[in-house]
């Protein structure tokens, strides 16, 4: 039987750690930060991730929502594209100026509209969702 993405990830983190006390490194090395993130492929998979996590600091900045555990100074994330999770909503419209030929070629005035995500205030609420936000 092969072995789950799961089970290879804790495998490697042990091997890290086995390694790490098997050397006679320096005991005050800067070892700086572990960071590893975690890809939710959609937002019943996320929900549930974070039901089993625990207590996450959650993280809606940006294009994503975030899980995030802290070890330490080391961060296990758990994240999912908000297109995923939470509805897009056009708030609006945004003028681009023209700009003139300089380095580039110039490129006339055009108009792109703006969004904003509404996401769940609750994280553990998808994971019992099967239908898809529409976009």
């Amino acid at each position: 039987m092969s072995e789950t993405n799961k089970q290879q990830f804790v495998r490697t983190l042990r091997e890290i750690a086995d390694y790490l006390e098997s050397r006679p490194f320096d005991e005050d090395l800067e070892y700086g930060d572990i960071y590893k993130t975690v890809f939710c492929r959609n937002k019943a998979e996320f929900g549930r991730t974070v039901a089993a996590a625990g207590n996450v600091e959650k993280n809606a900045e940006g294009n994503y929502l975030d899980a995030n555990i802290m070890f330490g100074y080391s961060k296990l994330q758990f994240t999912i594209a908000k297109k995923l999770t939470c509805q897009r909503i056009k708030v609006g419209e945004k003028t681009i100026p023209a700009t003139e030929e300089f380095t580039v070629p110039a490129e006339p005035e055009r108009v792109e509209e703006v969004y904003r995500y509404e996401c769940p205030d609750s994280f553990l609420s998808l994971k019992d969702v099967s239908e898809e936000v529409p976009v």
